[in-house]
């Protein structure tokens, strides 16, 4: 048959290259979101309540693309606050066929409380992007080429420490401890897989660093934190440094990755509550040697919780994982707790500015866990439970201290002096990895961290990351070239600068 020997025996998928957006095209993000209006229109959303949530997605898109997307620490905090707040729960409600309003108490004061939330979220970052520094505080501190002994020499300061320091000083390094670590995974695999052009993210302190956490925290504390986080630090470092990958391959990551939580998540939601028991480690071996049993009891308790109604959810029937990647239901019991029961106070706001004060300055410090308050008001939690922590978003926690003063105002400065900080300290991860710090925090706490992360943010968080580098730049190396003669590899002037919308 003519022409049939150049014909491909095979068909090889194509290489992609992955990259961390810094803009999203609104006309893009328009189309989008009128194609889920029409959809929640279809579906029974009132009007109202329709146009709220799309005009918050909006909002959203333009501040994130007004900070430059997720090259800095202000734009990663736009991004997983949108999605994970609001957005993935909307796309998931168009898909399963359900209105937005179903399951919720106030539905439509609580997506104004959101909208008002996401428009001073874009008004900081107006006026933090015109006052941040050009370049960050951290990018001049370039560990290219002795990247190896300053990973080894962090893990070690991370496993090593906790054992010499005295108690008094320890549960202050402890809140300094996990920036070590995720150094060690950031900057490990985001300079390999630049030194090595996109092809290669792996590499064994990385791993040892990946391991130590996902063990230590993740599988023997019952930790979901412990158990994601130094996966989702090695990727956003990958990713950020410009890591290429076959189509086939990415689309079996994927498929291990959705495997792999839907395995760890039951495990750490029903190990949790043997913690303290004297048979906690044997039960929790027997949740993790038979995971699928695992999965099916934890599936029965949610459809249980969901029937007695003792978990707020939105969905009509159990999301496993998804039900906890969208902050909308525990935040709509808030907001209408806020107006039918009694609001919070704007004292709450001032503690999270005594908590910058390290405990060892001041021991009488008083301990403040408002959301475990806040979770008594809306009836999750047990009398006598005063230590359990529930999470809100900002948006939330904004409207019941203060109403709409606190999800405008309040919320609006403490945001703005957030982004400020942060993206002066980290600048872009264009240039360097240290960003990438921040990057990792938003992805947990941006849509849960209440109001106090920006305080966190801006002081321990950033105290630690400064201190990590400037350890990392001169006591780490020393520390890793005892074990370790590193060979240098690619200087700063070697690397190309990073795009990634190249090719």
């Amino acid at each position: 048959m003519a022409g049939a020997e150049s014909l491909p025996l095979c068909y090889t998928l194509p290489d992609v290259k992955l990259f961390l957006p810094t803009r999203v095209p609104f006309s893009y993000l328009a189309s989008f979101s009128a194609a889920l209006l029409v959809i929640e229109l279809v579906e029974g959303t009132p009007v109202l309540l329709a146009i709220t949530a799309q005009a918050f997605l909006l909002v959203a898109g333009v501040a994130f693309n007004l900070c430059g997307g997720l090259a800095y620490a202000s734009g990663a905090f736009v991004f997983f606050s949108a999605v994970l707040s609001l957005g993935l729960g909307v796309v998931l409600k168009a898909l399963l066929g359900e209105p937005l309003q179903s399951n919720l108490i106030a539905p439509q004061k609580t997506l104004l409380v959101y909208l008002a939330g996401m428009g001073s979220v874009l008004i900081a970052a107006l006026v933090s992007t015109r006052l941040r520094r050009a370049r960050g505080l951290l990018e001049g501190i370039d560990l290219s080429r002795q990247v190896v002994s300053t990973g080894l020499g962090c893990l070690l300061i991370a496993t090593v420490t906790p054992l010499l320091l005295p108690e008094a000083l320890l549960g202050t390094f402890l809140q300094f401890n996990s920036a070590f670590v995720s150094v060690a995974i950031l900057l490990m695999v985001y300079q390999t897989t630049r030194a090595s052009g996109g092809k290669r993210t792996f590499h064994p302190v990385a791993l040892a660093s990946w391991a130590y956490v996902t063990t230590y925290y993740g599988i023997l504390h019952f930790s979901k934190q412990g158990l994601f986080a130094p996966s989702v630090a090695w990727a956003i470092a990958a990713i950020a440094g410009g890591y290429r990958t076959s189509l086939s391959r990415l689309l079996v990551l994927g498929a291990v990755v959705a495997v792999a939580v839907s395995l760890l998540t039951p495990y750490s939601q029903l190990a949790r509550n043997y913690a303290g028991r004297d048979d906690e480690r044997q039960q929790a071996i027997e949740l993790l040697t038979h995971p699928l049993e695992t999965r099916a009891m934890y599936q029965e308790q949610s459809k249980i919780n969901y029937e007695l109604g003792v978990d707020y959810h939105w969905f009509d029937e159990p999301q496993g994982l998804l039900d906890r990647l969208t902050m909308v239901p525990i935040d709509d019991a808030l907001i209408a707790s806020t107006d039918s029961l009694r609001p919070g106070s704007p004292y709450a706001l001032w503690t999270y500015v005594i908590n910058i004060v390290p405990r060892f300055l001041f021991p009488d410090k008083p301990l403040f866990r408002w959301g475990n308050l806040y979770a008594h008001d809306i009836g999750v939690l047990a009398d006598n439970d005063e230590s359990t922590g529930i999470s809100f978003t900002p948006f939330a926690d904004g409207y019941h201290t203060a109403q709409w003063l606190g999800v405008t105002l309040y919320l609006g400065v403490m945001m703005c002096v957030m982004f400020l900080v942060c993206d002066s300290v980290g600048g872009s991860i264009q240039r360097s990895p240290w960003g990438l710090m921040y990057l990792l925090y938003f992805a947990h706490a941006a849509p849960e961290g209440m109001l106090e992360q920006t305080m966190y943010s801006i002081s321990n968080l950033t105290a630690a990351l400064v201190g990590a580098a400037l350890i990392a730049r001169y006591v780490a190396p020393v520390i890793g070239n005892f074990l370790f003669v590193e060979r240098p590899t690619a200087a700063p002037g070697d690397l190309q600068p990073y795009n990634p919308y190249s090719t």
